[in-house]
């Protein structure tokens, strides 16, 4: 029954109308509001028709207390009454029906409202229940045992109605009001912890770019640090480079200007043997003069990409033993002898043949500038076992597999289980490397700090990693870095292997190569300085006398000109024993066509070009 209905049936005539002693207050305000034309707050209408629905649940051994109950409540508009006369069913009938006050008797047969009210607190959901109790005993005692057990309040039988309404009304309305603060709880609650997800997931965001901004911040000052270094390591190279360029430059000018003024001045009082004399000393400086200026136009180009390649099909041992003959007088001049060994009868490659004489020309100088006795002597021969690789893993089978597939690939495989053997023969034979091989899957963290260490020795250096099935690669995306997957068995991986390498190097490890190789008897190099013979500007003993120091240019094109034509170049050395520089250049025979391809693919040659080279080789 809705609120305006219900008071439009109110008889106010009556004064023992139950209900009008509680609401009058709410009746005189409807007839002032009707006066005035004015209505009801919504607020008031819709919390008294929340009372009137809400649940009571009568509990009475006496049926004719229940239906009496139920008639004045329905009277006073209440619509959900409910009881029963077996108290052994009000805790079902509490859980079943969920009311929202009791109205328990105390003395009733098999379980009295006492205990009635002690099951209700041992529930969760009932402890919390309103109870008020009707009772007609006046014993103050069992009064005070039922506000102990919980009763809200206690009303005496005979019940006076307008009282029993009020009370029941104050009651359901304590009721009403914790029921809404406990939603508003509830919704606080969620509200509260949807704000707490919130923030805890800003909070792992800002932690989140807090770390990534500290990677960032790290990863950017080492970047910075190297970057130093390289600036570092550049300015240090570039004043090394204007200090030995302006002392190069200033001492054959030097020697060419003084000289010419001797000539100049006093040309009359010198006789003819001097004056060739101081001749031969202008010529010689010049020429040095000139091949230092050539030098540096030559390395320049090259780091431009402005050096002009060409690519014709060249006899190598024509142009080696074209080469000596020049050579030769200057050797003899000197005491040595110069020997030419060709254990082939054929070498054809493709390339320039006037680079090709300028690094043999280079090679054989540096030869006789060191060599202060004996001889000197180029070995020409033909070579599938040119590649050299070594290998860091501690797991000896892997390491004896690799081997075999290596072996059958004609690479020659130097096995290391600690990285401070292989740092020690990198730095003793770097420039005799041709890739390396990493396990990074035993001691991962250690590995990829043995990895960065062989990076940093040698930056150029085509390196395989081996890595466990299924495991990333951080190096993949490098193309100097290939990946190998364990477990590695010679028959399963050899095909991959071989594709793998062939790509690192630039060229099938077992093709045939024409070696080159330059061997003198002079003083040899350190073992420290081998790794750095090629680099530029790089001296290889600076206690040597001035006229046999150089640019520290010369070594570092040959490397150029070799690399650019798909070859190899390396020393070895012993210091006071002697050096020998090996140049090795693809062979065009049987596989021309296939290293034709691949040439190519480098950017060494064109199409067009090799194709004009193999017509003039029929």
């Amino acid at each position: 029954m809705r609120i305006k209905d219900f008071w439009d049936q109110v008889d106010l005539s009556k004064s023992d109308n139950s209900i009008f002693l509680i609401l009058k207050p709410f009746k005189d305000n409807l007839k002032h509001t009707r006066k005035s034309g004015m209505e009801l707050p919504q607020q008031s209408k819709d919390r008294l028709e929340e009372i009137f629905a809400m649940r009571i649940l009568v509990v009475d051994d006496e049926p004719f207390n229940i239906a009496l109950v139920e008639k004045i409540l329905t009277r006073a508009g209440y619509t959900q009454i409910f009881g029963t006369a077996d108290s052994r069913q009000a805790i079902a009938q509490c859980l079943e029906r969920q009311p929202d006050l009791v109205l328990l008797d105390l003395r009733m047969p098999h379980m009295d409202g006492f205990d009635v009210m002690r099951a209700m607190n041992k529930s969760p959901t009932l402890r919390d229940l309103p109870v008020i109790v009707l009772t007609a005993e006046n014993n103050t005692e069992n009064r005070m045992q039922a506000l102990r057990e919980g009763a809200k309040d206690i009303i005496s039988k005979p019940f006076d109605r307008n009282e029993t309404l009020k009370r029941i009304h104050n009651a359901l309305e304590s009721r009403l009001l914790h029921k809404h603060l406990m939603e508003q709880n509830h919704d606080l609650e969620l509200i509260v912890q949807k704000r707490t997800q919130e923030l805890q997931q800003e909070k792992q965001r800002l932690k989140s770019l807090n770390d990534n901004l500290e990677d960032l911040v790290a990863e950017r000052t080492e970047d910075l640090q190297r970057a130093n270094e390289q600036l570092a390591q550049v300015n240090s190279t570039m004043s090394e480079l204007v200090s030995i360029v302006s002392h190069e430059l200033r001492t054959p000018l030097t020697a060419i200007k003084s000289f010419a003024e001797i000539l100049r001045d006093e040309a009359d009082n010198l006789d003819r043997e001097e004056q060739e004399n101081f001749l031969n000393i202008i010529d010689k400086e010049s020429n040095r003069l000139t091949r230092l200026i050539s030098d540096l136009l030559d390395l320049q180009k090259i780091q431009a990409g402005k050096m002009t390649w060409k690519s014709e099909i060249l006899d190598l041992i024509k142009i080696t033993n074209e080469t000596s003959e020049l050579f030769s007088p200057a050797f003899a001049n000197k005491g040595l002898e110069l020997k030419v060994n060709c254990g082939i009868d054929s070498a054809k490659v493709l390339g320039d043949s006037d680079k090709i004489v300028q690094v043999l020309s280079n090679l054989l100088s540096n030869a006789m500038k060191f060599t202060e006795s004996g001889s000197v002597g180029i070995h020409l021969s033909r070579s599938n076992r040119w590649a050299n690789a070594i290998l860091l893993s501690s797991d000896a089978r892997t390491a004896h597999n690799l081997s075999e597939i290596f072996s059958n690939m004609h690479i020659q495989l130097q096995h290391f289980d600690t990285i401070a053997n292989a740092t020690n023969y990198i730095n003793c034979n770097g420039s005799d490397i041709h890739m390396a091989i990493v396990d990074l899957s035993i001691a991962e963290s250690n590995a990829v700090n043995h990895l960065e260490t062989i990076r940093k020795l040698q930056p150029s250096l085509p390196v395989a990693t081996i890595t466990n099935a299924g495991a990333e690669n951080q190096y993949q995306s490098s193309s100097l870095v290939g990946t190998l997957k364990k477990p590695i068995e010679p028959g399963n991986n050899t095909a991959h292997i071989e594709t793998l390498v062939t790509n690192l190097l630039g060229i099938a490890p077992d093709a045939d190569m024409i070696d080159i190789a330059i061997i003198d008897s002079g003083i040899g190099i350190p073992p420290e300085e081998l790794p750095k013979v090629f680099m530029q500007f790089h001296q290889i003993d600076s206690s040597q006398k001035r006229e046999q120091r150089g640019t520290g240019l010369g070594l570092t094109i040959c490397k150029e000109i070799v690399q650019h034509y798909g070859g190899k170049i390396w020393v070895e050395s012993q210091l006071g024993e002697g050096s020998t520089f090996h140049i090795l250049l693809p062979e065009l025979k049987e596989t021309k066509k296939k290293l034709g391809e691949i040439l190519i693919d480098k950017g060494i040659v064109t199409e067009k070009q090799l194709s004009e080279a193999l017509k003039q080789q029929y």
